[in-house]
């Protein structure tokens, strides 16, 4: 038991200097997801609006976004920047005020204008302007999770935000999907993959993403409140597969825990904001 202890107690202290990083730059991050439906013919740019605040030092998001920006259709630029009320300023064009953003001006795949890192702001309004002159302006929208989606419809000049329950469900399973496939082959590596085993790990899971997903809830996300969820969740996991795996498979219940989360850490924030995504077509 008392090598148990030890081991969990390393694995506290790796998974704080470990995570830090992974979670730091690469995930989970702030993101916004804009769907435009009956997209306007032509060429057309869509940003999100923050409103500006005293003293604020803007980022400079359009060169985080854009490899070559001078590229960008000027005109339009200047058209976007003149549609921006007052009181309220462009994140990708004119920049951010509580941190870089990626913004995408035009659409990717199946017409999705992407907003992610730091300064996507919780508070913010969706400004389309088309080459023809034409500019939708939205009413201020809030953020509700880490991340989160909207449909734009072009056609009807509509915005739908996606229902909680939804928005609330692509957020768990885009952190849960990752993590079973990331952790499961640890598992399987470690000899400890069997019936009983499997249903300890896919509940232990279960239950630390649903707590995780609650952190990502809170209206507000703090950076060291975020960074300790992944070593409560290995300490924990680790006392559950302790606990709770067979018997011939607990020596190595500790060790496959603390590879498993690790491993998590590192790979599976990578791959987090990719499934979100396509949760976010297809949910």
């Amino acid at each position: 038991m008392k090598r148990s202890l030890r081991a969990a107690l390393l694995a506290l202290a790796l998974s704080v200097l470990l995570a830090v990083p992974a979670a730091a730059d690469s995930g989970p991050e702030p993101a916004l997801a804009i769907r435009v439906a009956n997209a306007p013919e032509g060429l057309y740019y869509l940003d999100i609006l923050e409103r500006d605040e005293a003293g604020m030092d803007l980022f400079d998001s359009l060169a985080w976004s854009v490899d070559h920006p001078e590229e960008l259709d000027q005109d339009l630029l200047s058209a976007l920047e003149a549609a921006v009320p007052e009181g309220w300023h462009a994140c990708t064009v004119q920049g951010t005020a509580h941190g870089p953003m990626w913004g995408s001006l035009t659409p990717a795949e199946e017409g999705v204008h992407l907003f992610s890192y730091a300064g996507v702001p919780e508070e913010f309004r969706v400004l389309l302007v088309t080459a023809e002159g034409e500019v939708f302006l939205s009413q201020p929208y809030t953020r509700r999770l880490l991340q989160d989606s909207l449909t734009l419809d072009w056609e009807g000049r509509t915005i739908r935000q996606r229902p909680p329950a939804l928005a609330w469900l692509a957020q768990l399973l885009s952190t849960l999907l990752p993590t079973l496939v990331i952790e499961g082959l640890p598992l399987a590596a470690f000899g400890c993959f069997c019936r009983r085993n499997f249903l300890v790990f896919l509940i232990a899971n279960l239950v630390t993403q649903l707590a995780f997903t609650a952190v990502l809830s809170l209206p507000a996300h703090p950076i060291p409140l975020m960074l300790l969820c992944e070593p409560v969740i290995m300490l924990a996991e680790a006392l559950a597969y302790r606990l709770l795996f067979r018997p011939d498979r607990r020596r190595r219940a500790v060790a496959c825990a603390v590879v498993s989360n690790l491993a998590s850490a590192i790979a599976g924030f990578f791959v987090v904001i990719r499934v979100w995504n396509w949760l976010f077509l297809h949910l």
